[in-house]
């Protein structure tokens, strides 16, 4: 199942998959197109994320992730970003919470996604919608 949405003049975020993880969280795999043009912008704010540390990890901290990794891949349109997430919560609360916080970093990273990614509509699964995973491996013994 796909969940898309998007208003016109926004890039159009895809949520791909949720699911609930082992520990109580949420794990969600999703897309989201770069604006045409601001690929190289793109790597150069993730360059500055990762040198701001320790920063970023309490703003990741206090939203709940636990587990992030981004990709960047070449499309047809340009590039678009795969991103995965194992949060605490929800990806409505996660997204409330970076939208109402004021801090400093916090708001350079905001207009950094925002420069990158344009405005985003972001998709909305219902928890109908929430996948069971067909084939998971953890690398553990056992």
């Amino acid at each position: 199942m796909l969940s898309t949405i998007g208003v016109e003049g926004e890039n159009v975020a895809v949520i791909w998959a949720t699911v609930k993880t082992r520990e109580g969280g949420s794990a969600y795999l999703f897309t989201a197109p770069v604006v045409p043009g601001k690929e190289e912008a793109w790597r150069r704010f993730l360059q500055e994320v990762a040198e701001s540390h320790t920063e970023y990890e309490r703003l990741r901290v206090q939203l709940g992730v636990r587990r992030e990794s981004v990709w960047l891949v070449p499309i047809a349109q340009g590039y678009t970003t795969v991103v995965y997430l194992e949060v605490d919560g929800d990806l409505d609360g996660l997204v409330r919470h970076l939208a109402a916080t004021v801090e400093g970093f916090d708001l350079w990273f905001k207009a950094g996604i925002r420069e990158c990614h344009g405005r985003i509509g972001a998709a909305k699964l219902s928890t109908g919608s929430v996948f069971n995973p067909i084939f998971s491996w953890g690398g553990g013994s056992g």
